[in-house]
């Protein structure tokens, strides 16, 4: 199994400290600063992982997604995500993207992303909590109105855009993600949009 990881990211401060966390991490690690420079990458044949960034000069995040998902031996993706990219982050894992971090980043959040995009890599099994996808009973636990949460939100809407279109405060938002985490037994919004996504939950349409 490879353990090559390629890091592209516009910032050289995000790209050495994602570096540095990976290589303590025990991963071989090269870094880029666009899209162009990882394409003419020779490790990226070989490679078990990219993180993306989506926002960057020239070719972006998204754009580059699609072109690695065209290739016969694609590396498993992990998106890099600003607070204001999340619906973008959510289109990317629709097209292929396995997962997306968030910056600031959560030095754990991203080792575990790294960890399970190289295991997917060696084709094993995704060994992440619920990793196999939510289960019909699970889905169900969710009451009519938090499924109509988990739709907006598996579509990137922040709380008061979800409040707004469910004539509900954006604190009962918060309530109900809350919830649904919870029954759902995930611990990031990232695992929650991968599982939902996974399941079917179209975004901006409760799935029944």
């Amino acid at each position: 199994m490879t353990n090559q990881v390629l890091v592209v990211d516009d910032d050289p401060g995000v790209r050495a400290s994602l570096a540095a966390l990976l290589e303590a991490g025990g991963y071989r690690v090269g870094v880029h600063c666009d899209g162009e420079a990882l394409i003419d990458d020779p490790d990226l044949a070989a490679a078990a992982a990219v993180l993306l960034d989506i926002q960057m000069p020239g070719r972006d995040g998204l754009t580059l997604l699609g072109d690695l998902m065209a290739r016969p031996h694609a590396p498993r993706v992990v998106m890099i995500s600003g607070h204001g990219d999340i619906p973008t982050a959510v289109q990317a894992m629709q097209r292929g993207a396995i997962d997306f971090v968030e910056k600031p980043f959560d030095p754990e959040r991203v080792l575990d992303a790294v960890a399970r995009a190289v295991k997917l890599s060696d084709g094993a099994q995704d060994a992440a909590p619920n990793g196999g996808g939510l289960n019909g009973g699970a889905l169900n636990c969710l009451s009519p109105r938090e499924r109509e949460v988990l739709a907006h939100l598996v579509a990137g809407e922040a709380n008061k855009v979800v409040a707004r279109a469910l004539g509900i405060s954006p604190r009962t938002v918060e309530v109900h993600r809350a919830r649904i985490m919870q029954k759902l037994e995930v611990r990031s919004f990232a695992e929650l949009v991968r599982l939902a996504i996974a399941n079917g939950v179209t975004p901006g349409a409760p799935r029944t």
